[in-house]
């Protein structure tokens, strides 16, 4: 059987929580504190180190597993319209971003601004940060890169909840 990387995520995230309550289980269970005459053996938790670590190794296993199959198809599955691999989309995705966080700042600027002043009366100075660009234009390649990344992360989300190419289990 063939999964999205949308349901291989689902079960990656599974095996994850099961191998994080396991942990928790054993970080519990592997020492207990007892009273002075108590019975230790009505209150020892059950709990079989040599079996824990055997599920944990075949949780590790099967998260490695599923992580390279998810890997594989990242490097081979095509962007639907667009050409990239979803490995490539997902390097450029931060980028963009990035590239956007800055665009943002670069829009937001007044053609001048007051930077800093210092002294009284006639004797002041007054510093002032100019944008050595034109404001518009940035705007406007913000809003063209918003649109894009928007776009490229929809075709993402399209592809990896529709394209059936991961091996369910090896």
């Amino acid at each position: 059987m063939l999964l999205t990387s949308a349901e291989a995520n689902k079960r990656l995230r599974k095996l994850n929580e099961e191998m994080t309550a396991l942990e928790l289980k054993e970080s519990k269970a592997a020492v207990f504190n007892a009273a002075m005459g108590e019975d230790e053996k009505k209150i020892r938790p059950e709990y079989s180190f040599d079996e824990t670590q055997e599920q944990l190794e075949s949780l590790r296993n099967q998260i490695i597993s599923l992580k390279h199959r998810i890997s594989g198809f990242n490097l081979r599955t095509k962007v639907e319209g667009y050409d990239l691999t979803i490995d490539e989309a997902l390097t450029l995705l931060p980028m963009l971003t990035e590239r956007r966080k800055t665009l943002s700042k670069m829009a937001s600027r007044l053609p001048r601004e007051r930077a800093s002043s210092y002294g009284f009366g006639s004797n002041a100075v007054i510093d002032y940060t100019i944008a050595n660009y034109d404001i518009a234009s940035v705007q406007e390649a913000y809003d063209d890169l918003n649109d894009k990344v928007a776009a490229l992360q929809n075709a993402l989300d399209v592809t990896n909840s529709t394209v059936r190419g991961i091996e369910a289990e090896e």
